[in-house]
């Protein structure tokens, strides 16, 4: 690529022979013809090949927002050599574009809330970016963890102590429950929410709610699946596995004795296909009876 200074000065001036050069070291670029480097539409395919073309173009460019996005798209590193960084209306372009650009910003601007609300919009991530202000912002760590509610863990500790930024943190993403105050982490509302979408959130729930018998069993009314996490005593307690399959007989794979037989007497065949394999080669014909006992009572009742 650098043997391009070399060159005549017609191959110099020729894009494809140019746009190879650059292919090969986003230095050769710097030994392109003057008419080629002013060209704006050669210059964004140049640093769409290399973003280390942007080093050596013509200081408008630096702060040209089609050219600098073309460029960070190639390696977002590339605004190390970019002159947008302070110039917020340049900023704002880039971060709509490429939201964790925010890094490159400059300090006014990393604390600026239209910059910042911008790129958390389009990624939450991007909050890690942010000035410590703009981390205390209720609007901004909203606008964040409706994108992605793991950027909770970014936020300011009063706000992952606020019930408004943590509900909208675990509607996006249940493990944001994980960032949450302990005090939220034991609120039922809270950890109902965080297991309607995703019930692998249990795990970050708060010891005395998952000692509270009443909680649990609105909770595995939401999401039955919950009962896999929970004690061996709580899954044989036929109450609580009969929350657990409220809403389906699947989740009765992961309850124990005497609960299965229970439920299996109510539930008949349907319930004893998602009995757990374990358990029924070790009690078949006790389970096999209680399953036709309660497909025979509920073929004997009144429609």
């Amino acid at each position: 690529g650098l043997a391009l200074r070399h060159a005549a000065e017609a191959l110099r001036a020729d894009p494809e022979i140019v746009l190879e050069a650059v292919r090969q070291t986003g230095a050769a670029l710097q030994f392109a013809s003057a008419e080629l480097k002013a060209d704006r539409d050669f210059v964004v395919r140049a640093v769409a090949l290399d973003h280390l073309a942007l080093r050596y173009m013509a200081p408008r460019f630096k702060s040209d927002p089609a050219v600098v996005v073309a460029a960070a798209s190639k390696n977002i590193q590339a605004l190390e050599f970019a002159r947008c960084t302070g110039e917020k209306q340049l900023m704002l372009a880039v971060v709509a574009e490429l939201p964790r650009a925010l890094r490159f910003a400059s300090k006014q601007l990393r604390s600026d809330p239209q910059v910042v609300l911008a790129a958390v919009r389009k990624d939450g991530g991007a909050l890690q970016y942010a000035s410590e202000t703009r981390r205390s912002d209720h609007e901004v760590v909203v606008a964040a963890v409706e994108q992605d509610g793991r950027a909770l863990q970014l936020a300011a500790q009063h706000l992952k102590a606020d019930r408004d930024v943590v509900l909208a943190a675990v509607a996006q993403s249940g493990q944001a429950l994980k960032f949450a105050a302990a005090g939220l982490q034991a609120d039922v509302e809270v950890v109902a929410a965080a297991v309607a979408q995703d019930y692998r959130a249990f795990r970050h729930s708060a010891p005395e709610l998952r000692a509270n018998r009443d909680a649990l069993c609105r909770l595995l009314r939401e999401d039955g699946r919950v009962l896999r996490f929970l004690s061996d005593h709580l899954r044989s307690d036929s109450g609580v596995v009969r929350a657990a399959v409220s809403r389906s007989w699947k989740p009765l794979k992961y309850a124990m004795e005497p609960a299965v037989s229970e439920l299996v007497a109510q539930g008949g065949a349907a319930a004893l296909r998602h009995v757990d394999r374990d358990l029924l080669e070790a009690q078949a014909e006790a389970l096999k009876a209680a399953a036709a006992k309660g497909d025979a009572a509920r073929a004997s009742s009144p429609v």
